[in-house]
């Protein structure tokens, strides 16, 4: 699997037909791996009646999805987010391996807000790593998030982390 992850962003028209996605219109989407990136597909569902089986084979994580139009105002909130949301985006591509928990603590903290939905966990074969498969809740945008697995203890300490680097940004 591509060693760095970015935010992937929710497309807005089917990928097939080129149909663009109205408020409230059910969509699919799939995340595939291609190469060192990885690439989002999203489509209607008439299209993806028809293309579901080939898709789904190979694909790393599937999801069915509501497409929700952003009014103006909160396009622009989406742009600078919470100061938790700005975090886990600055550190969503980090390749340094104490940021795993960083990322994995911020995105909890996120779905229980219900800024972020977890759409689909993918079990890498071998390792056995876990990784969660979010979706934002306003933008539709994905992120992949690798479950640590850490215990209370850790958790706490990342907690303080997050609680000075919060603090840094004067929230």
């Amino acid at each position: 699997m591509a060693a760095e992850w970015s935010v992937l962003k929710r497309a807005r028209r089917c990928l097939a037909c080129g149909t663009p996605f109205a408020d409230g219109d059910g969509y699919s989407s799939v995340l595939l791996e291609g190469g060192e990136e990885l690439a989002r597909e999203d489509y209607c569902a008439a299209c993806w009646g028809g293309l579901a089986a080939g898709k789904r084979d190979g694909c790393l994580s599937c999801w069915r999805g509501r497409f929700r139009e952003e009014p103006a105002k909160a396009r622009e909130e989406a742009i600078g987010g919470t100061a938790a949301e700005r975090l886990l985006r600055r550190y969503a591509e980090s390749a340094e391996p104490a940021h795993v928990n960083l990322r994995y603590i911020l995105a909890v903290m996120l779905e229980r807000r219900k800024k972020l939905i977890p759409r689909d966990t993918i079990v890498e074969g071998g390792g056995g790593r876990r990784i969660i498969v979010y979706e934002f809740a306003g933008s539709g945008e994905s992120i992949l998030v690798e479950d640590p697995g850490i215990g209370l203890s850790q958790a706490r300490e990342v907690q303080e982390q997050i609680r000075s680097l919060l603090d840094a940004e004067g929230v």
